[in-house]
């Protein structure tokens, strides 16, 4: 039994953590490539690359540390969750863009949001919807298919290759 713990476990956190790797890779890399563009400049490839991976420790602790923040701020009820995930929104641009570290990354983001926390809260209310909506049609459209292309009881009589079907 401990086993299958321990394995469930790994399977869960572990995917978690390698999926978190290129995630924090590309979020520092596209910070930087945002910021030299807003500064007027062209980031080449190389230089994105290399702060994604430069921050790629820091910003897979800030993702921890968020998911361990949001998560107690999900025990009280989800509202409060909300809310400090609309807080925390901009934590990792903080983090690539000021180098505040950690936890200062939480403070940063906190005062960035302050006066745009409803704006941000649609912004990602509306991700959430389309990308529900996006996911229930590809999967709707993947069952559709599925259903379409295997054999079932209904449709046994027409299959050739099924011979429990009666003859006709």
């Amino acid at each position: 039994p401990s086993a299958i713990v321990s394995s469930l476990l790994l399977d869960t956190y572990g995917g978690s953590l390698l999926t978190m790797i290129p995630a924090s890779i590309l979020s520092g890399a596209l910070t930087q490539a945002s910021l030299v563009h807003f500064n007027g400049g062209k980031a080449s490839f190389g230089e994105c690359l290399s702060t994604g991976l430069r921050f790629m420790l820091p910003l897979i602790g800030l993702g921890i540390v968020t998911a361990i923040g949001l998560g107690l701020w999900a025990l009280l009820l989800i509202i409060p969750m909300i809310l400090a995930a609309t807080r925390w929104a901009v934590a990792p641009a903080a983090l690539v863009a000021e180098r505040t570290g950690v936890f200062g990354a939480f403070q940063r983001s906190i005062d960035l949001t302050r006066d745009n926390r409803w704006a941000i809260f649609f912004l990602v209310l509306i991700y959430v919807v389309i990308s529900w909506l996006l996911s229930t049609a590809v999967g709707f459209l993947t069952a559709a298919m599925q259903a379409a292309t295997s054999p079932s009881a209904s449709d046994a009589f027409i299959n050739p290759l099924d011979f429990s079907a009666p003859a006709m």
